[in-house]
């Protein structure tokens, strides 16, 4: 979450990108605080298919927003 508001700070994305970069790193961090909550199995495969998704999203992201 802070990525994205720092890269956004340094003018190496636009806002939108920063948003989305926001909104992805939200969305990881509820999977992995909901897992943290109840560390059974269908949590922790969401997690892990939240963190395949992950990467590659913010990394398009990232690019399509370049400033």
């Amino acid at each position: 979450l802070l990525l994205a508001i720092g890269a956004f700070q340094i003018h190496l994305v636009h806002a939108w990108s920063a948003a989305g970069l926001l909104i992805a790193g939200a969305l990881f961090a509820w999977t992995a605080w909901k897992f943290r909550q109840t560390s059974d199995r269908k949590h922790a495969r969401r997690l892990f298919l939240g963190s395949l998704l992950y990467l590659p999203a913010v990394l398009a992201i990232a690019l399509a927003g370049k400033a």
